[in-house]
């Protein structure tokens, strides 16, 4: 009980802070922008097919297509070569100068680059049909393919597994993005472009509340998220909500992934093994159901809220924290260049020991086309796309659109100075605090989009109260084997029912530290409505006592008018009669002062 008082004491301080903050209009000493912590060190594990190599895969089968290949490549690329990407991709602001460059280097090289794209009316979920679609019929007339992220193992089939050309390939690019283009043991595609999760934050309402830095655990932000909350909704900031970011779709599945990853746990291990149904991992939704209990996420984002939605909440200062990922950051920092509050980024804070945030890889791979009729041409184009030569002049030409996929980028000054800073403070030293995740995309291929669509639902059926967690995590253990042709297994799932079930259900031992807090916070608005009451009670007696004051003064030297003394007379003896007769109170001569000030007294508090 003590701790629980103490608990509710703080959010009660931060409350009579607020207010002071408020009406002092003094102002705090700006944040520090961001704690110090681990730095995610510079070097990765380097992809290679080991044990495999150019001719055997890892179990030594013979590598599919490793006979037709040419590891000469390099030397033997010269000609045409289409490379097809989205509409918007090959039509915005910077695609001219891109386009430029890699024609500058084609015709170094004995290669005429060209691009196509399927128009302004394919979207990329189309845009992946049509190229599922050429696939299927032998179509040739493109021979490189730009690929988002998460689709890499849908297209994997029609992609030429580029180990079976060079075992090097990939090999200098961070090892936990790069092998996001391995799907069954066969590098299909190179990341060109990287994006992951990031958080952002409104410093002034941290720093109203005493807090310098942002969230370097998830401890840390939900108690400032608690804390914050608690103050706003007594200053009659209903809106505002702790964490907000897209609710629904991959993005949710990619926020989650942030959550699995934050204690060390995944959806589908390494070795393609489901691994989602544990006690931890019960324990973390249950700390997001809480989540929801108190506000920190609103119940009403959930489901609906998209990127952009979430994005202006945010800079409606409507947020304390926004889930959002790199790629959208200049458009966020375009919309927040007039935001009439302060705000800045950090790592999406995690419960790992080495203190670093986490973030899920998004982002863009190339791939060669497997009817491509210049496959050594077009592997050689992707290799140059996704070479640390041109994805450093493609970052000094866009700044903080992209995210190289090289380590040694972030020591690198030119970059650092072109990806800028938030508050003073690089976004390299930020990006380099961030432990990369990845969505299970090689481990199940063509399956991940079902995948990734089952997982969404569980999701969604738990944040919205439909599902109890320790249930919903088994059917979604069993659904995930089933389609991934996995034995099915035992379940221990320990959680105390006492603790959470499902949204709704009050957390027992929360109880006391919410009542005590509400309690405490009652009491001292109370408190300060009550001075507040007889301080303006006591104001109006001193003003309607002066002035009765000053209404005798000026009786008593002006004297009583003739024909009164009549009238008066006559009042002594009504008084006297009424007196004697005991029926009323002696009459007093300033009666109506008396009465403000006896109906000043009840004022109600």
């Amino acid at each position: 009980m003590p701790g629980r008082i103490w608990a509710a004491a703080k959010a009660v301080a931060a409350v009579a802070f607020s207010v002071q903050a408020l009406f002092s209009g003094t102002s705090q000493a700006s944040p520090a922008p961001i704690s110090p912590r681990s730095s995610l060190t510079t070097t990765t594990r380097p992809l290679r097919p080991y044990p495999g190599n150019r001719t055997n895969y890892p179990s030594g089968l013979p590598r599919n297509d490793s006979s037709s290949a040419n590891p000469n490549y390099a030397t033997a690329a010269r000609g045409n070569v289409t490379v097809l990407m989205p509409y918007d991709r090959a039509h915005n602001s910077y695609a001219p100068d891109l386009k430029q460059a890699q024609q500058t280097w084609g015709a170094a090289n004995n290669v005429s680059v060209h691009w196509k794209d399927f128009g302004p009316n394919v979207d990329y979920d189309a845009y992946v049909q049509r190229v599922l679609q050429a696939c299927s019929s032998g179509q040739d007339d493109f021979d490189v393919i730009w690929v988002e992220a998460s689709y890499v193992g849908v297209l994997a089939d029609c992609l030429v597994d580029m180990w079976a050309w060079s075992d090097t390939l990939g090999s200098d690019h961070n090892g936990a993005v790069a092998r996001g283009g391995v799907i069954k043991d066969r590098l299909v595609a190179l990341p060109a472009e990287l994006s992951f999760g990031i958080l952002l934050y409104n410093m002034d309402l941290l720093t109203r509340y005493n807090y310098y830095s942002p969230p370097a655990s998830v401890a840390e932000m939900e108690e400032m998220a608690t804390q914050i909350l608690i103050g706003e909704k007594v200053m009659e900031h209903q809106a505002l909500c702790g964490l907000t970011g897209a609710m629904f779709g991959e993005p949710l599945a990619s926020m989650a992934t942030e959550w699995l990853a934050g204690i060390g746990a995944a959806l589908v291990n390494d070795t393609g093994d489901v691994t989602i149904a544990t006690t931890p991992v019960a324990g973390l939704f249950a700390q997001v159901i809480n989540w929801l209990q108190s506000g920190i996420i609103d119940q009403a984002d959930v489901g609906t809220a998209d990127m952009d939605a979430a994005i202006a909440r945010f800079t409606n200062g409507n947020a304390i924290f926004l889930r959002t990922t790199t790629s959208m950051l200049p458009q966020i920092m375009s919309t927040l260049e007039t935001a009439w509050f302060g705000w800045g980024v950090a790592p999406v804070p995690s419960q790992l020991e080495n203190g670093l945030g986490v973030g899920t890889i998004d982002g863009w791979f190339t791939g060669v086309y497997r009817h491509s009729s210049n496959p050594a041409t077009a592997l050689r184009t992707v290799e140059w796309l996704t070479s640390a030569e041109y994805q450093k002049q493609k970052i000094l030409k866009v700044g903080t659109r992209m995210v190289g996929t090289f380590p040694q980028f972030l020591l690198d000054r030119q970059i650092c100075q072109a990806y800028g800073s938030v508050r003073d403070v690089s976004l390299c030293l930020i990006y380099s605090q961030v432990n990369l995740a990845r969505r299970p995309i090689p481990q199940t291929g063509a399956k991940y989009p079902n995948i990734s669509l089952t997982f969404q639902k569980f999701l969604l059926n738990l944040l919205d109260g439909n599902t109890y967690i320790i249930t919903g995590l088994e059917n979604l253990d069993k659904s995930l084997r089933t389609q991934l042709d996995l034995p099915p297994r035992d379940y221990s799932i320990i959680l105390d029912p006492g603790v959470i079930g499902r949204p709704g259900k009050i957390i027992p031992q929360k109880v006391g530290t919410q009542l005590a807090g509400l309690f405490l916070v009652v009491g001292v608005t109370a408190l300060v409505v009550f001075l507040y009451r007889r301080k303006q009670r006591l104001d109006l007696q001193s003003e309607l006592r002066a002035s009765a004051a000053s209404v005798v003064e000026a009786a008593g030297q002006g004297g009583a008018p003739a024909g009164e003394s009549h009238e008066m007379g006559q009042v002594k003896e009504e008084k006297t009669e009424r007196k004697s007769k005991g029926k009323e109170k002696e009459e007093d001569p300033y009666g109506e002062n008396t009465s403000l000030i006896q109906k000043s007294e009840k004022i109600e508090i």
